[in-house]
């Protein structure tokens, strides 16, 4: 990734696709992952309150705020990436993540053991790009 808003040279567009597939990945596991949980579900299950899990943030506020600024924004901070960069990889993370979404719940039940199937090479495909733009990235010019 790099070169702005978008990316300029071929190891950056490589570096993007990267974390567009990661974000594909990611995204798309949690929503196979509920989907499946969701065909165990019985009618007299009481209802979820996923809201539940705020209330730690919210008691914690003080090392929950510390715990945050010590993993990836104080990594940020420590980097200083800039505005641009952090756009687009947000740009890009919101896009895939989308895109995973929208598949993910348009499957039927019984394709689900492929859809995982289908994250699986997605992410291995961006862990073979980010490597390439690795080696890409670092050959003498």
């Amino acid at each position: 990734m790099g070169g702005g808003y978008l990316p300029e040279t071929f190891p950056q567009v490589l570096g993007a696709l990267s974390v567009l597939l990661t974000s594909v990945n990611v995204t798309g596991g949690f929503v196979i992952t509920k989907r499946m949980l969701d065909m165990f579900k019985r009618p007299m299950d009481p209802p979820e309150s996923s809201w539940l899990y705020s209330i730690p943030a919210v008691v914690f506020t003080d090392s929950f705020l510390a715990a945050v600024s010590t993993g990836m924004a104080g990594l940020v901070r420590a980097v200083s990436f800039p505005p641009a960069l952090l756009a687009q990889f947000a740009g890009l993370a919101t896009v895939g993540g989308t895109i995973s979404a929208i598949i993910g719940r348009c499957i039927t039940a019984i394709k689900l053991p492929q859809m995982v199937a289908a994250l699986h090479l997605v992410v291995g495909l961006a862990a073979v790009l980010a490597a390439v733009f690795t080696s890409i990235w670092q050959c003498p010019r």
